[in-house]
């Protein structure tokens, strides 16, 4: 239940019909397994996209934190293009941190939720690619 509140699935019974297809190998022409992951992947950016518009406003809730903590991020060198290296910057951020807690681990949220939305298109990327590939 969990994974179709994350956006994984439209609901319980695709998420069930998804897994048991990967698992048992059996499905139909139309219906490939490149397929369901693509529709997932599509649905799980969207979630995120809206996720994180929702808690950039909220961060503004916060005055300056955001702002300060952007600093800070940029202080331990967070790669703000990629992302990749957020595991390493947050315990910095959590040891270095002065203000208020609520503020911090919302920034880190959002930080983890936006490098969420980067591997996702990444992915996407890469099936468009193949889309096009296959077409021509």
């Amino acid at each position: 239940m969990e994974l179709v509140k994350l956006g994984y699935a439209q609901n319980v019974s695709q998420l069930v019909n998804g897994l048991l297809a990967d698992a048992l190998g059996k499905l139909d022409s139309t219906s490939k397994p490149e397929n369901l992951d693509y529709e997932i992947l599509k649905k799980r950016h969207l979630n995120l996209s809206r996720e994180l518009v929702r808690l950039e406003k909220h961060m503004k809730d916060y005055g300056g934190d955001y702002q300060a903590l952007v600093g800070l991020a940029e202080d331990f060198g967070l790669d703000f293009e990629r992302l990749s290296n957020v595991d390493e910057v947050v315990p910095k951020l959590v040891k270095k941190w002065k203000g208020g807690r609520g503020s911090l681990h919302l920034f880190i949220t959002l930080l983890e939720k936006a490098r969420e939305k980067k591997q996702i298109e990444s992915r996407l990327d890469r099936f468009r690619l193949k889309a096009e590939n296959n077409i021509s």
